[in-house]
């Protein structure tokens, strides 16, 4: 699974094949900080609130229904940025990616990056190639392809899996 991560908003519902996961940082769901050392191989802290604040410790914002809004997602970003990090996610479905677009441009010097939720029918992982395609093809939008960092792509019950393309830079425990 060295590609592979997952989510959920119960930690102890992941199996342990999966050394790697996403976990929230603030609002309803929030994960207890101990429950970050059983994932030997990191983790990454998202925020399902606007709240700049978040973006010290959170390296991601949520941007669906009941959290942050496409709108709020700049802010978030730049003050990922503003703090000293080199990096930020946008964790978003394919058909938010137009909204999100329109209030973060695709040519910003910041390397913010997509996280994006497209659940395949055959749970398998989609390529990065593949979600530029679909992105481009079913929204008119057009994203670099180094721009798609991972990919959640089925709901397994209690979890979700998710695939990573870009490089591993999950924080360690």
């Amino acid at each position: 699974m060295s590609d592979l991560f997952a989510d959920s908003i119960t930690p102890d519902s992941i199996p342990a094949e999966f050394t790697r996961v996403a976990a929230y940082y603030n609002g309803a769901y929030a994960w207890p900080r101990e429950a970050l050392a059983r994932f030997t191989g990191g983790h990454i802290l998202i925020s399902v609130t606007g709240d700049p604040d978040a973006a010290e410790a959170a390296r991601c914002i949520d941007v669906e229904r009941w959290d942050a809004t496409p709108e709020q997602s700049p802010e978030f970003v730049g003050a990922r940025f503003g703090c000293g990090h080199r990096d930020a996610l946008i964790y978003c479905s394919l058909a938010t990616v137009p909204a999100v677009l329109h209030f973060n441009s695709p040519t910003d010097l910041h390397p913010w990056r997509l996280w994006l939720a497209d659940w395949t029918p055959d749970g398998r992982p989609p390529t990065r190639a593949d979600l530029v395609d679909r992105l481009h093809a079913q929204y008119g939008v057009t994203v670099p392809a180094w721009r798609i960092w991972g990919c959640q792509y089925a709901s397994l019950g209690s979890y979700d899996a998710s695939v990573l393309y870009a490089p591993d830079d999950f924080t360690r425990p």
